[in-house]
């Protein structure tokens, strides 16, 4: 393991990583995926503590990026100037449904949107 390092260069070493990604590709790249492996590498840690993770985040969004934590121990990094490029959703759809009681809620819900399945192919239940 290198020595630690600090969440604010974890940060640069990670747009930097994505930019030369980037370069390699020869394209614009703004988002990318990481494994807890390679973020322990870039950090030179052992263990990623929850205190130093925020300091990650918190860094990243300083100079740019949004960092998302993926319940599968992988880590997302998205730049924040593409996501003006999204499209913008208002609670105008919803409006009937603002207000009502959670059953009612949970109900529109099962009965519109199909159930989230995991990798291996079982119910997200």
């Amino acid at each position: 393991m290198r020595v630690p390092v600090q969440a604010s260069t974890v940060a640069m070493l990670i747009a930097l990583n994505l930019h030369r990604y980037g370069q390699e590709r020869a394209k614009d790249i703004t988002r990318i995926r990481l494994s807890s492996a390679t973020l322990r590498k870039i950090a030179g840690k052992q263990r990623l503590r929850e205190a130093f993770l925020e300091e990650i985040e918190d860094a990243l969004f300083e100079i740019g990026f949004l960092f998302l934590r993926v319940d599968d121990g992988t880590f997302g990094v998205i730049a924040k100037a593409s996501v003006s490029n999204w499209s913008r959703l208002s609670a105008k759809r919803i409006n009937d449904l603002l207000g009502a009681d959670p059953d009612t809620i949970q109900g529109k819900y099962d009965e519109t949107l199909p159930p989230v399945v995991d990798e291996d192919g079982g119910d997200d239940e």
